[in-house]
């Protein structure tokens, strides 16, 4: 899970890298049409390539088809534990290009390369973290232990912004590195917590689908 979550950091990576480039060099038109045609290519592929898996048959009176969140609140803590993470994540991914360009007059092309580095060490601690999880005897354990590690870095982080304080861009590679790390261990730990035949459901984190089955119309789809 944590490789196949590093692909995420990756793509930010290259994008910090290449994105600014071809904005000075073709204009910001074209810099955006790379990644949308990136991503059209990315459809075709699935479209044409990913089969959908088989559906497994059960009874509804198996015990296995119960939902699991009706009886554990700890999968509704993961979730809960997980939205909260991800803020710090896409607030500092949002905002650190802006930060060292607009707030620190760095230019496009040297702000880049160093968010990239940052992102390609994020995938690095993406992969070590499910590394170390695995080792652990369950993954809320380190899942504690990131949520901490992020608590600590973006309010040092926030601080130094705060008080215009010459570390802030260091304590912004650092909090990428950071609010990238756990997102592995937090699939897994919601898997860990499942049935088997719920897993794939709950990882996908559609929570919602379950507690209100019998809601119809434009509010079904969107639930689901």
């Amino acid at each position: 899970m944590g490789i196949r979550q590093a692909s995420q950091p990756l793509g930010v990576a290259v994008a910090g890298v290449a994105l600014p480039a071809i904005a000075e060099q073709w204009g910001i038109r074209v810099a955006f049409a790379v990644p949308a045609g990136i991503c059209v290519a990315a459809a075709l592929v699935t479209v044409l390539l990913l089969a959908p898996a088989p559906r497994a048959t059960g009874s509804s009176n198996d015990p296995a088809a119960a939902s699991p969140y009706r009886k554990r609140s700890s999968v509704w803590r993961v979730h809960g534990a997980s939205a909260l993470l991800v803020v710090g994540q896409i607030t500092v991914g949002t905002f650190a290009f802006d930060h060292l360009v607009r707030g620190l007059s760095w230019t496009p092309t040297m702000a880049g390369p160093l968010l990239a580095a940052a992102q390609l060490t994020g995938a690095a601690a993406r992969i070590g973290a499910g590394r170390w999880s695995d080792h652990s005897s369950g993954k809320g354990r380190p899942l504690h232990r990131l949520a901490l590690v992020n608590t600590i870095t973006l309010a040092a982080l926030a601080s130094s912004v705060a008080l215009d304080a010459w570390p802030s861009p260091w304590l912004l590679i650092v909090a990428i590195v950071a609010t990238v790390s756990w997102h592995g261990v937090g699939y897994a730990a919601v898997a860990e917590l499942v049935p088997v035949s719920w897993s794939g459901r709950a990882m996908s984190g559609k929570p919602l689908t379950i507690v209100l089955p019998a809601a119809k119309g434009p509010l079904s789809w969107f639930i689901s």
